[in-house]
Parts: structure tokens; C-alpha cells; sequence
């Protein structure tokens, strides 16, 4: 943002919903609506400063907790009828009032695009005044073809003409509805958030997805949980121990038995070399085996990853937590990534706790990160990878 003047950031965020109640306060990994927009605002280069106008005294004083600058809006501009436009210029007149910093340049963000990441506001940004627009919103490309509803006819194609291919139609873009960046005196003048020269940015779709409903609020929670969460890199300097299980992590926890009853296990060869130039890099965080398994296998196979391998009968954090207690270790420093229910003790007593994709779908919540990855298909080199 060297180039440019910074931007204030303004959140709408009234309690009034109708299809998800207190849906600004609706939680993705213990973290509110609210807070996700806040967050993204702070961690933006583009912005200087946060207000959140709210009718609700609960939602401005997260807004105060996170570092934002509350504003309290007024119940005739929190209905249903009320336009996003006058609860702006509402907010526009506190901060001149109140001799608050009023940048040339607003960025309007909404709560309900919780997902939005603030490179990409970073982008547009920079987008909006190079190319020196007056207003920009937030946009995905768009290939589908639209109809009215109640007269069944064609918006972006005729239906008595034979069906163009995708590629030959004229391109489109969908409003995401994420954010918008408006120059300040216009935007007072016009009143309305599309004015002048108008621009877009395209959003990766994944960051796009607005919430109007509880499915949507669910489909939010499950992208952010498979994909996103990712971007959260494990503090290296906060892992004392890693623990794996065994079957279904560094396995498919599937079994084959020859005729002599002899059991083999498939294991991936990238967590083998992963696992060996991380202990190569960090030889002061140990890596071991915690596993109920008592076959043979398990044994030889740790033996050639040269991982002390823990084979136990009795509970498993009964056991985690008497090593722990031995070596000098806080729970809080222990990473342990397990596949199936009886991992769950253990997942829910460690700092951070990680699932492989295809686990139990009973450790799929909030506190636990999923990996992309399968057990035995290279899930121990993910998580490692995740550790910087």
C-alpha cells in the first residue's frame, strides 16, 4: 500500500436477522461472523481504521474486544427495510461528528462472507486506484444460465435459440456481496454503492460463499474446516512432541493376511521421507508412535522410520499423559494426529489436535484441524509440512 493512502473499514452488523437468529454472532471454529470480518479487516494493508455500527450493545462490545471503534446505530436504520446505504452514511456522519479519521476511500464489509481473505481486499484495493474507479465491489465469475422465475423466460440467453456452448457466451461476473470500496465524497453525494466509474474484483471462488441461510452457514463451516484452516500454520516454536497413531494415519488402516497369517499394512514412502528431514532439521521435537495396535507390523514398521513406537492396552491419554508428566511436557506443545474414536481422548487433552480426511466422522469438529490428506496417503507429510 506504499503508493496509495489507506482506507477506513466499516462493518454493518445489526441483530435483527430473520433466517438464522444473531447470525453475526454464528460461530466457524469458536470464532464469530463478526470477529472473522474484524479480523480480516486488521489484517489488511488497505485499511487504517475499524468501525462496526451495530443496534446491539452484545455486537459492539466484541467489536471493542477485537480493537474496533463501535458505533451505535439507531433501531429506524436496523429493520428489515433498512438499506446497507443508510446505515453507511450513518456511520459516515459519527465519525466526522465524533472527529474520528475519515479516509478518502471506504471499504464497506459484511459479515455474512466470512471467509473473505484480506489479500484479496489487499488486491482490489490496489486494483481501485490504480485504475482509478469510484466504486468496486466483489465478484466471482459467473458460467450459468439465469431465468425469471415466474414467466419462465431467458435473462442471460434466449430460450427459443439453440443452447450456446459455455465458452461462447458472453463473460459474466455474480456479485459476491463480500465487500465494497467507495470513494467517501461520492458515496455521500450519490448514496448509493455503485457510482461512477465502476470496477470489480474476482474472489477466489472458495473465499466467496455469502450466508443467508443455516445451510449456508454450514457449508461456510465445512470449506473453512477442509480448506482454509490450512492457511494456519503451526507455530514450530510451540511443538515440544509430535504423537501419531498408527493404523489409519500412517496406514489406510486397511489389513491383508496371507495363508500363513502373516498381516501387511500399505504405508506412504513421502511420509517416511518427510518424517525423516524433519527430525534431520528439528531433532529436538521428538516424533513417536502411540498406538492400542499390538501386531508385529507395527513394530517393523516404526523400527525402519526409526519412531519409538508406544503400544498400549490401557487408555491412551491415560498413558500420553504419564509420558508427558515424565518428560517435562505441556499438553498445550503436543501435536497428535489420530483417525478414529478412541483418539479422541488424546485429541481433546493436546494444543493441536489433527484428524486425517478420512477419519471417523465423530472427530470432525470445531477444535480439530482436518488434514487434505488420507491415512497411509501421505497425511503425516501434510501435517509436517504445516509446522513452520
Amino acid at each position: 500500500m506504499k503508493n496509495h493512502h489507506k482506507a477506513t473499514a466499516i462493518i454493518l452488523a445489526r441483530s435483527g436477522s430473520k433466517g438464522i437468529i444473531d447470525k453475526n454472532l454464528q460461530k466457524i471454529a469458536k470464532k464469530s461472523l463478526l470477529e472473522f470480518s474484524i479480523n480480516t479487516a486488521f489484517q489488511s494493508q488497505a485499511i487504517e481504521n475499524i468501525f462496526v455500527s451495530s443496534d446491539s450493545e452484545k455486537y459492539l462490545k466484541i467489536a471493542e474486544m477485537c480493537g474496533a471503534n463501535p458505533i451505535v446505530r439507531p433501531n429506524h436504520l436496523s429493520s428489515d427495510q433498512s438499506s446497507s446505504e443508510e446505515g453507511l452514511l450513518h456511520a459516515i456522519k459519527f465519525i466526522e461528528e465524533n472527529n474520528y479519521k475519515l479516509n478518502e476511500t471506504i471499504i464497506f464489509i459484511q459479515c455474512t462472507s466470512p471467509l473473505t481473505d484480506s489479500k484479496d481486499i489487499d488486491n482490489a484495493f490496489l486494483k481501485f486506484n490504480e485504475k482509478k474507479y469510484d466504486s468496486l465491489f466483489s465478484a466471482v465469475d459467473h458460467h450459468g444460465f439465469i431465468w425469471k422465475r415466474d414467466d419462465i423466460k431467458g435473462v442471460n440467453h434466449n430460450e427459443n435459440h439453440l443452447r450456446e456452448r459455455r465458452q461462447d457466451k458472453d463473460r459474466e461476473i455474480l456479485e459476491t456481496g463480500a465487500f465494497y470500496i467507495l470513494n467517501t465524497s461520492q458515496f455521500k453525494t450519490t448514496k448509493n454503492r455503485f457510482f461512477g466509474e465502476i470496477g470489480f474484483f474476482i474472489q477466489d471462488k472458495i473465499n466467496s460463499f455469502e450466508i443467508d441461510d443455516s445451510f449456508d452457514l454450514e457449508l461456510n463451516r465445512f470449506i473453512y474446516k477442509k480448506y482454509l484452516r490450512h492457511h494456519k500454520k503451526i507455530n514450530i516454536q510451540k511443538v515440544k512432541l509430535i504423537v501419531s497413531d498408527f493404523d489409519g494415519v500412517l496406514t489406510d488402516n486397511n489389513v491383508e493376511t496371507n495363508k500363513d497369517g502373516i498381516e501387511t499394512v500399505l504405508t506412504s514412502k513421502s511420509d517416511s521421507l518427510a518424517i525423516s528431514t524433519f527430525r534431520k532439521e528439528n531433532p529436538h521435537i521428538p516424533i513417536i508412535v502411540l498406538t492400542s495396535e499390538q501386531n508385529i507390523s507395527v513394530q517393523k514398521r516404526c523400527e525402519k522410520l526409526q519412531l519409538p513406537c508406544h503400544q498400549v492396552t490401557s487408555d491412551k491419554k491415560e498413558y500420553l499423559s504419564q509420558y508427558l508428566s515424565r518428560n517435562n511436557i505441556s499438553p498445550e506443545n503436543v501435536v497428535y494426529v489420530g483417525n478414529d474414536t478412541n483418539d479422541l481422548t488424546c485429541l481433546n487433552y493436546v494444543g493441536f489436535p489433527i484428524a486425517v480426511a478420512d477419519s471417523d466422522p465423530k472427530l470432525f469438529s470445531d477444535s480439530i484441524l482436518i488434514l487434505n490428506s488420507k491415512g497411509g496417503g501421505g497425511a503425516l507429510k501434510e501435517l509436517i509440512n504445516l509446522i513452520k
